[in-house]
């Protein structure tokens, strides 16, 4: 996979969480489908900061 590839990725996972985040702030959501929306924003949290730590690495070994 590209790096550009896993970088679009990394815009759009954070888009939608962020998208989670603004719709259960509204508390406009049932309690099921608020649960259904954090576990999915959890998913994607654990996605990114995977992301994050994979670029740092590469980071790392670059200035090496």
């Amino acid at each position: 996979m590209s790096e550009n590839i896993k970088f679009e990725n990394f815009e759009i996972y954070l888009k939608e969480l962020k998208s989670i985040v603004d719709e259960l702030e509204s508390g406009e959501l049932s309690l099921d489908d608020s649960i259904n929306k954090y576990k999915k924003g959890i998913e994607l949290s654990n996605e990114l900061k995977k992301m994050l730590e994979s670029a740092k690495e590469a980071v790392v070994l670059k200035n090496n």
